[in-house]
């Protein structure tokens, strides 16, 4: 998680240009979490850095394919409804819609 801190506040120092290369950075940081093992309080923070500096580099379509990619690796299905409800700020509401 520090390394993902350290590239948010990359992201905010570094000049359009580069946005790039931070977000290629990050997408393989995030690679190597293993998910099955990140508790809610940690998947939470791992989420929002993620947001973040999927929002000051412009990429939050990439920020989806990481979400996507990482969800896929959680097996416990209790554990990915928590997951996506972190992940995706209006997955209540979407599934509750979906269910009505």
């Amino acid at each position: 998680m520090d390394l993902l801190n350290v590239l948010h506040a990359i992201a905010q120092a570094v000049r359009e240009r580069d946005y790039d290369s931070v977000w290629e950075f990050v997408v393989y940081t995030a690679k190597g979490f293993e998910q099955e093992y990140l508790h809610s309080l940690d998947r939470r923070k791992f989420y929002n850095i993620l947001w973040e500096i999927a929002s000051i580099t412009d990429n939050k379509a990439g920020y989806y394919n990481i979400v996507d990619k990482t969800l896929s690796q959680i097996s416990d299905k209790d554990e990915i409804r928590e997951a996506k409800t972190v992940a995706y700020p209006n997955f209540d509401e979407k599934e509750k819609s979906f269910n009505a």
